[in-house]
């Protein structure tokens, strides 16, 4: 990943610019899915709004490799990301594998090796939930985390 603060100004630069482009709210978010993955130099980014009728985040971008079949449909608390939406807070795991948080897919196969999951909140309004995955170790740096925290958050919200 590029310094920190590079990766900030491009990370506005291009929430800005997708915000401004008039398109459906799919579009944008894939867009930002595939812009993220790409800034933090990992595999796959899936962003998830919450539906309240059904209180289940609902995959709504996705970024980085199309051959990974992410969950459509997490329930709020189901595997890491489920939970950080359910705590509000961000969680992050190197070791998805040894983690029982993790959902597992068929055969108990783990596709990545980490996560950070990040809850999309407004005030207390649980707004959804994204994740970036990685398939290698990886431990996201405290400079990556506010970025997520004071960047995408908001650029998503």
């Amino acid at each position: 990943m590029d310094d920190v603060n590079t990766v900030e100004m491009r990370l506005w630069r291009d929430g800005l610019a997708l915000i401004s482009k008039p398109q459906t709210l799919q579009q944008g978010l894939r867009e930002m899915a595939e812009s993220l993955a790409g800034h933090f130099a990992v595999d796959f980014c899936a962003i998830y709004l919450l539906d309240q009728r059904t209180d289940e985040l609902v995959l709504q971008g996705r970024g980085g490799q199309e051959s990974y079949l992410a969950m459509t449909r997490l329930r709020v608390g189901q595997g890491i990301t489920g939970m950080a939406a359910y705590q509000g807070r961000l969680l992050q795991v190197a070791h998805m594998q040894r983690d029982p948080r993790s959902v597992h897919r068929q055969g108990g196969e783990h596709y990545y090796q980490s996560i950070v999951a990040l809850p999309l909140v407004e005030g207390e309004a649980l707004l959804g939930a994204l994740n970036l995955q990685s398939g290698a170790v990886r431990h996201f740096s405290q400079g990556e985390i506010e970025v997520l925290n004071k960047v995408v958050r908001p650029i998503i919200i």
